[in-house]
């Protein structure tokens, strides 16, 4: 994360609305703030997706273009129910967004 657009993520913080391109909304019956948007366009991160991304059972959108990473994407994207809009263009990565 060469730009610091992570910095202000803190293992921490019990709530995630204070954390630089993630969004995050109060989920009825979740008894918490669940992630709902992933923004970090251009934000020259590097490395692999994670496949804990598919544990973000409430994320609707997800922009990692313009970034620097790499290696496949995770088959876990398919398991997000929410998830309406994906970019992950102009990166590094290889094969199919899972269906």
């Amino acid at each position: 994360d060469p730009s610091g657009a992570l910095r202000s993520w803190r293992r921490d913080e019990e709530a995630c609305t204070a954390w630089s391109g993630v969004e995050c909304s109060w989920i009825h019956g979740s008894q918490g703030f669940r992630v709902v948007s992933i923004r970090l366009p251009k934000s020259l991160l590097e490395g692999e997706l994670s496949p804990r991304l598919g544990l973000l059972s409430e994320l609707r959108v997800l922009d990692l273009s313009g970034n620097r990473l790499s290696g496949l994407i995770p088959d876990e994207i398919a398991q997000l129910p929410k998830l309406r809009s994906i970019d992950l263009s102009s990166n590094r990565l290889v094969g199919r967004i899972p269906t």
